[in-house]
């Protein structure tokens, strides 16, 4: 059997890969934003909604939780900004593809996003996993902001 050396291929896969990394992206209307990563319904995708002053975080998981199979159930959500960790009461939603999106209210809109302008990645930990993201830049969290929070 002839062993050939594929020198050049894993660079280029690293290269194709790094293309491919979803980034935050903005959409802010008159009276609603959103910041988004990644796609809705996969795996490191999140999700900031914000209206009225409120402000919700939605993140998505591969499985469900033992013993649910369809329907809302109670969880949890963590995010962590560096040592701090901000634990949230969320509500879990089976999907029909057999995924889980998690949704929370963040109660202090202003202090959560301080905190996630100071640390370099997002970091959410569900019942199934953790997944993370690079932290939005200083302008699409200071945009998300001015379209958010009242005056």
């Amino acid at each position: 059997m002839k062993h050939r050396r594929l020198v050049a291929l894993p660079a280029l896969l690293l290269s194709a890969m790094a293309g491919a990394q979803p980034a935050w992206t903005l959409e802010a209307g008159p009276s609603a934003a959103a910041l988004l990563f990644g796609a809705p319904e996969t795996v490191n995708a999140f999700r900031l909604d914000c209206s009225a002053g409120t402000l919700s975080l939605s993140t998505w998981t591969t499985r469900r939780p033992r013993n649910v199979s369809e329907g809302a159930f109670p969880t949890r959500l963590r995010v962590f900004q560096g040592r701090t960790e901000l634990d949230f009461g969320a509500t879990g939603r089976v999907l029909p593809a057999g995924g889980t999106r998690v949704d929370a209210l963040v109660g202090d809109p202003a202090t959560f996003l301080a905190g996630v302008g100071r640390t370099p990645r997002f970091v959410v930990v569900t019942f199934q996993s953790r997944a993370m993201a690079p932290a939005p830049t200083a302008a699409q969290l200071a945009d998300f902001g001015k379209a958010c929070l009242p005056n």
